[in-house]
């Protein structure tokens, strides 16, 4: 019988975020790494991995709710295809099929500074490490990557792949696909591939819609030939209806860790109703709440 104390990852780090002069990320970032950290650690102690090595498949159904009955809000990612395709035999490929062989190796991740390109032979390095990548704040077209292998053999341009991300912890983004912001997460364009080349196994993106008022989990579903095959996934709000990490009696934690990088926020919010306007309408067009366009 295990004998460890339980430990609750989203209270440790709401703890952790509540502390004097730490910086609670600007757009949801921490939530999200913390949702892929929990996966991670379900899959291998589910399936007493001792490697580290575990499949992309396993990862998502860990990751992201199953609905017991899709429809057109909650879709099941196993089942979708590519909305871009390199191969003409690729496009009707499900994902859980074309991602059967490819596997994830990271335990934490790594901070990245600078806006240069990641370059493939650097994701490399990532992987040695057993690190995924936090982009730098801006960072033009993701705010992760998790860099993926085609079974377990020699890592090199043939067997990489990425499952990139993007976080976004504003109501602006809702259940509506933004396909743009797929087209933002080009690999060829955020510098992993040159303009010649290809990309052999199938990748991931997935945007997190998180501060979204109604959940859903949907996906792009046109189809276009390209230089990568790529399986796009948009996941909106945050609750155990999307994202399989969240045990339902946490939920109200999630939501705090969530508010605490929307600071700017804080700055207006006060007990007294009339203070808390007051308070806005000295910061004129800061937001548009209508008490900042007041003055």
């Amino acid at each position: 019988t295990d004998k460890r104390v339980a430990f609750n990852a989203p209270l440790a780090l709401q703890q952790v975020l509540s502390g004097f002069s730490v910086h609670q990320g600007d757009r949801g970032e921490l939530v999200a790494m913390l949702a892929f950290t929990m996966a991670r650690d379900c899959v291998v102690k589910t399936e007493n991995i001792g490697h580290g090595v575990f499949g992309v498949v396993p990862f998502l159904k860990a990751l992201i709710h199953t609905p017991s009955q899709p429809n057109d809000f909650f879709c099941d990612i196993m089942k979708i295809k590519p909305s871009v395709y390199r191969d003409a035999q690729h496009k009707d490929v499900p994902l859980e099929e074309a991602f059967g062989d490819v596997n994830l190796y990271f335990n934490h991740f790594v901070k990245r500074h600078q806006h240069n390109h990641l370059t493939m032979a650097l994701m490399r390095r990532f992987i040695a490490r057993c690190a995924a990548v936090m982009g730098a704040p801006c960072q033009p077209g993701f705010d992760a990557v998790l860099p993926t292998i085609l079974k377990q053999g020699i890592v090199d341009r043939t067997t990489q792949g990425l499952f990139i991300a993007q976080f976004k912890n504003d109501q602006h983004h809702t259940t509506t696909v933004q396909s743009s912001l797929f087209e933002s997460m080009d690999p060829v364009q955020m510098g992993f591939l040159g303009k010649e080349e290809e990309l052999e196994t199938p990748i991931i993106r997935v945007v997190f819609a998180l501060a979204s008022q109604k959940p859903a989990i949907k996906c792009v579903s046109t189809q276009t030939p390209g230089k990568f095959t790529s399986y796009d996934i948009w996941i909106a709000g945050l609750s155990e209806q999307v994202l399989a990490v969240i045990d339902g009696k946490d939920l109200e934690t999630w939501k705090t860790l969530l508010s605490a990088s929307r600071g700017w926020e804080k700055t207006y919010e006060h007990t007294d109703p009339a203070t808390a306007s007051t308070k806005k309408n000295s910061a004129p067009l800061a937001a548009d709440e209508d008490a900042f366009l007041q003055f």
